[in-house]
């Protein structure tokens, strides 16, 4: 049987006590994303460092991993409409900041290091348990603070 993704989206965030540096904190994502049962895909975690040379924004760093489902197979109706919303929305000037995959899911951890704080935030398709992520989480980065979760 096909899974149609998107049915499903489990989303989960974390706060946590602790902070990590930036490059630290790509590689425990990369590793939550294994533990989660999916993978990057190749994908690089996107670092990005606060505050921004107009000085706006706080003083930390915002790190971006997405990852995707491992092992979904699409049906030939998936690919389908996949294949018809790239012609469709290719030609938009704002699809570039819209349109991602549908395997694409994301993991995202923002950090106050003047705080001595991390959030986490991950969404996917695919259900994942949020106590392992979180007690992996705390072993790396930090104590849980604070956890919710919401499905879709």
């Amino acid at each position: 049987m096909t899974e149609v993704l998107g049915e499903r989206l489990q989303v989960a965030g974390w706060a946590l006590g602790g902070t990590l540096p930036p490059e630290e904190l790509a590689r425990v994502l990369e590793q939550t994303v294994l533990r989660m049962g999916m993978d990057t895909g190749g994908m690089a975690p996107v670092i990005r460092q606060y505050p921004l040379p107009t000085g706006k924004g706080g003083v930390g760093h915002t790190i971006y991993l997405p990852f995707a489902e491992a092992r979904i197979r699409l049906g030939w109706f998936v690919r389908l409409r996949l294949w018809l919303a790239k012609i469709v929305l290719g030609h938009q000037r704002f699809a570039g900041l819209v349109f991602q995959p549908l395997t694409e899911s994301f993991i995202v951890a923002d950090d106050y290091p003047e705080l001595n704080k991390t959030y986490v935030l991950a969404a996917s398709c695919k259900p994942f348990t949020a106590g392992m992520v979180g007690r992996y989480l705390a072993c790396h980065i930090g104590p849980v603070i604070s956890v919710g979760e919401i499905g879709l």
